[in-house]
């Protein structure tokens, strides 16, 4: 029994889970052995090990390196920039449509600003934004900016100050 514990610790890492299995298995068992009251204890005890085991692995999910998930998602901004922007750019053009030229442009300098400051963050981390600056963010188009206060317009869509929100 020691040996097959092992092994299935070895597969499924979260002992938790290993708990889990190994209740189920004495359930199957006490049905079996047509021994009731045996069987639902151990099938509370499954289900509550299988639970926790599953809260484990999103906590876990949850408090994933923060600069991986950024440089990921970093590097997908990139290739927005280098492919997906230029492909979107290329169909509007053939077929166009002057509304989603205008919204890729705008999308494309978002995305580029936004990469930018990604990029920035994971070099200087919390020393990116200084004492008295905050995080400003257009509604209108997604325009972020770090500084004390918004600008009068946006630089990329021109929406009124009134638009940003400050984090």
């Amino acid at each position: 029994m020691t040996n097959l514990i092992d092994k299935v610790l070895k597969q499924r890492k979260d002992p938790y889970d290993v708990l889990g299995l190994v209740f189920s298995n004495f359930q199957q068992a006490s049905q079996k052995q047509k021994m009731p009251n045996l069987e639902k204890l151990f099938v509370l005890l499954s289900a509550s090990f299988e639970i926790q085991a599953k809260n484990r692995e999103k906590d876990s999910i949850l408090q994933k390196d923060q600069k991986e998930l950024l440089e990921g998602f970093q590097k997908s901004m990139q290739a927005d920039l280098d492919r997906h922007f230029t492909e979107g750019f290329a169909k509007a053009t053939v077929l166009g449509n002057r509304a989603v030229l205008r919204a890729l442009t705008w999308g494309k300098k978002v995305n580029a600003i936004q990469n930018t400051l990604i990029k920035r963050f994971l070099q200087l981390g919390d020393e990116l934004i200084k004492e008295n600056e905050r995080i400003q963010v257009c509604q209108a188009c997604g325009f972020i900016m770090v500084k004390d206060s918004p600008p009068g317009v946006c630089p990329v869509c021109k929406a009124p100050a009134k638009r940003f929100v400050t984090f």
